[in-house]
């Protein structure tokens, strides 16, 4: 009777979060919001089947343990999902740490990287951003800031010259700003406003001003063209991040294999 009704339970809210995935996949605009959508989907059908069939994947499971090539197959991949899991821990933790790198206590420049513009609006990720660079630059007098990023594929102006906008609209003087706006790349974000910084003899300490799980990324390329970074993460939507970390893992473990 317990069981029963705790497989029921299980069932119930397994519909539930199969409901809210297919929602966000209706209303959802972003593609994060479509992950999460999908990933919650993928989440409650395969609990609902495991729930459903777990008499039968049980005894399935028996039969395959007295069988020694599958013995062997199933502990392959149980090594092969246990070292994953510690890659990816691993490599969150080491973005953890870049997001928790406190700007020096002197004259910085600010590399802020761009993201979607929509005609000539941020987006809100782009927006979060520059709210976060807007507070930094009010409480920094001094500072500066390099807006990188290039025209992208639905926007007519480039993402610095957006950024700029919205920076000055919001009292931070146009003589601070300086705009690098052909990037599409986070490698070329950095490249392309390090040679700015050279070429108006900015301070090389620079804060990236980007979303938490970038920093890791962005400050490794900053420290390969000889700037010395520390970070300024912006908020990323609740909704989103999942998929943009997960995202960002990959970006990384490319970077390494590609070198």
């Amino acid at each position: 009777m317990i069981k029963n009704l705790v497989k029921a339970t299980i069932l119930i809210f397994c519909a539930l979060v199969f409901a809210l995935g297919t929602l966000l996949i209706i209303v959802g605009i972003h593609i994060s919001t479509n992950f999460l959508g999908v990933s919650l989907i993928a989440f409650s059908t395969g609990l609902a089947f495991i729930v459903l069939f777990s008499r039968h994947i049980v005894t399935l499971l028996k039969n395959i343990r007295k069988r020694r090539a599958w013995r062997i197959v199933i502990n392959a991949v149980a090594i092969g999902v246990i070292a994953a899991l510690l890659y990816i821990a691993v490599i969150s933790i080491m973005m953890i740490i870049a997001m928790n790198t406190s700007p020096p206590d002197e004259d910085v420049t600010l590399i802020i990287h761009g993201a979607q513009v929509v005609d000539e609006e941020p987006n809100i990720i782009l927006h979060l951003r520059l709210r976060a660079a807007l507070e930094f630059m009010q409480a920094n007098p001094y500072s500066v800031a390099v807006l990188s990023g290039g025209v992208g594929n639905v926007a007519t102006i480039s993402e610095g010259e957006a950024m700029r906008r919205f920076l000055v609209n919001n009292g931070i003087a146009n003589d601070r700003l300086f705009v690098e706006g052909y990037s599409t790349s986070t490698l070329e974000n950095i490249a392309f406003s390090s040679r700015i910084i050279e070429e108006q003899d900015l301070p090389r300490n620079v804060v990236i001003t980007t979303d938490g799980f970038h920093q890791f990324r962005a400050q490794s390329f900053a420290r390969d063209v000889g700037l010395n970074p520390s970070a300024l993460p912006s908020t990323t939507p609740i909704t989103s991040l999942p998929y943009y970390w997960f995202r960002e893992i990959a970006a990384i473990t490319t970077q390494v294999v590609l070198g």
